[in-house]
């Protein structure tokens, strides 16, 4: 990239309008949703599930009637997961029908997007740099803009029964710290991934007038042989609402299918200090080992690992209905159900009934006001 053009992404992470305040930007229906979470810290974590009841061993949802909604955890648990994940990728009146009814029944929604590369109109794994060119004034913005404005779109279009907007996590250009994705690190600036976050997140509140994003910030915990730099590219406190982790290799992957404890306690306390130190929330906004090969898998990290007090949510990944062997969470008969009906028994970790008909006290609204 030229002087000109790291002097240009620099200005404009600057001089970007600011968002307003968290609760200034959002609706009602969003700060309460916030206030929850936090009211919620130390209580329990809400379990979450990528695509829960949109593809599993079931199939793919779209083959079903539309009134129905299966799901494996439900199948092996009795319960939906608390959080549902989705994907920007997906968009169709499928999606927003299963985003609805995942809020309908109390459930809370998380949406990443695997964006396609602006500049070339690839997939979002076409690694073309483009964050160098996608900010105002580059040659490539008016691409980005689209799909920003058809990003909008979408989520203005899920609403409630009343009409109201349904609170969204919004989780965008996440593992920005890999290099398998367009805006990793590796193929741009950290402040050309900056001033791209930031303008993504003024377009989607300010111009498209979204009062319905709590944002969250989510790189990748990096495979167990590279150094740990989750912090560079932060786009800035007033930006982001809640610190995340993605991390598939020390749970399992990368490691000869063993948790590493040490090196997962110590990366979580890193975001959980920082989260903590800036006024956000933190979460393992993905995690999982495929095919779960370990039966104990489940407690061995969700209760003997991870931290649930400092967490508002764990989500693991997808159980692809293209894929056998693609799956994040327990089918039904697999080996890990009693292990994850355990877990599951703990109350550490609530799901979808839990969370619906949790009465949080409002006396944490001294600890609420901390978070901003």
């Amino acid at each position: 990239m030229s002087t000109l053009g790291k002097f240009s992404a620099l200005l404009a992470l600057w001089i970007l309008p600011l968002t307003v305040s968290a609760n200034a930007r959002w609706s009602p229906e969003t700060r309460e949703l916030h206030q929850k979470l936090v009211r919620a810290q130390g209580k329990a974590t809400l379990f979450g599930h990528q695509n829960d009841t949109w593809e599993g061993s079931f199939g793919f949802q779209g083959w079903h009637p539309p009134d129905t909604y299966f799901s494996d955890v439900l199948a092996v648990s009795g319960d939906y997961p608390a959080l549902y994940g989705w994907d920007l990728l997906d968009i169709s009146d499928d999606l927003r029908r299963h985003i609805v009814a995942a809020h309908a029944r109390g459930g809370v929604n998380t949406i990443s997007w695997h964006m396609p590369n602006p500049v070339t109109g690839g997939p979002y794994t076409d690694t073309t740099p483009a964050l160098g060119t996608i900010l105002p004034g580059g040659k490539d913005h008016a691409a980005f803009v689209a799909l920003l404005d058809r990003a909008a779109n979408f989520l203005d279009s899920l609403r409630d029964s009343q009409g109201r907007r349904i609170p969204i996590i919004f989780r965008p250009f996440h593992e920005h710290n890999g290099y398998w994705f367009w805006w990793g690190l590796r193929h741009g600036t950290t402040a050309d991934f900056a001033a791209v976050f930031r303008y993504s997140v003024d377009h989607l509140v300010n111009v498209r007038g979204l009062d319905s994003l709590i944002i969250a910030y989510s790189p990748d915990a990096t495979p167990v042989w590279q150094p740990f730099f989750p912090f560079e590219g932060y786009p800035g406190d007033d930006v982001v609402d809640i610190i995340g982790l993605d991390m598939y290799g020390d749970v399992g992957r990368d490691t000869l299918g063993i948790i590493n404890a040490p090196v997962v306690r110590t990366k979580m306390t890193e975001i959980t200090q920082f989260a903590r130190a800036h006024g956000k929330l933190a979460a393992l906004t993905e995690t999982g080992f495929e095919g779960i090969p370990d039966p104990q898998w489940w407690t061995k990290l969700f209760l003997q690992t991870l931290d649930s007090s400092e967490l508002s949510y764990v989500m693991v990944w997808r159980n692809a209905h293209e894929n056998a062997s693609h799956f994040y969470a327990p089918k039904p008969g697999h080996a890990s159900v009693p292990d994850f009906l355990m877990m599951k028994s703990s109350g550490k970790y609530w799901f979808n009934r839990d969370w619906a008909n949790s009465r949080l006290d409002q006396r944490s609204r001294r600890k609420t006001a901390e978070f901003r």
